[in-house]
């Protein structure tokens, strides 16, 4: 009899990643969706790239934060590792650079192995972007100055 290595029991992402979006989704003010990227094949033949690439994070999610004037949807991002998982180091490189991007438009991203990391996660969020806006009044859109029509001068 031939000896098999012992498989790996470990949880693989998906069951995990699945567990995270309903429990960000049953959060008052959350939205999470799947941010699936890869490339298919359509019926032509011709190769057809999705998601948004190699690098970025599992999850993208919007959390809504009341401040003074008004309500204001704010951007946040969950990678989902499975518990023990090992990335490639050009794998952890192009995560690296899709936080850097993210960090730079003020978004947070948080790496998550269960949902209730998710949730806390997204607990500190609300409160960081809600420490971010305290203090500044939301200002309506502006609209671009010039004649309007009901101003009465319009040509």
């Amino acid at each position: 009899m031939i000896a098999l290595p012992e498989r790996d029991r470990r949880e693989r992402e998906t069951p995990v990643l699945r567990r995270c979006l309903i429990a960000l989704n049953r959060l008052p003010g959350v939205r999470a969706v799947r941010n699936n990227n890869g490339k298919l094949q359509d019926l032509s033949g011709r190769w057809v790239a999705f998601g948004l690439g190699d690098g970025s994070a599992d999850l993208q999610c919007r959390i809504q934060i009341t401040a003074r004037g008004g309500v204001l949807p704010c951007v946040f991002w969950i990678e989902v590792k499975a518990e023990g998982a090992r990335t490639s180091k050009k794998r952890a490189a192009l995560q690296r650079m899709f936080r850097e991007e993210a960090a730079t438009r003020g978004e947070l991203t948080a790496q998550v192995t269960n949902e209730a990391d998710a949730v806390r996660a997204a607990d500190r969020f609300r409160a960081e972007y809600k420490r971010r806006l305290d203090g500044y009044p939301l200002a309506p859109c502006d609209l671009p100055s010039g004649p309007r029509a009901h101003d009465g001068d319009a040509p």
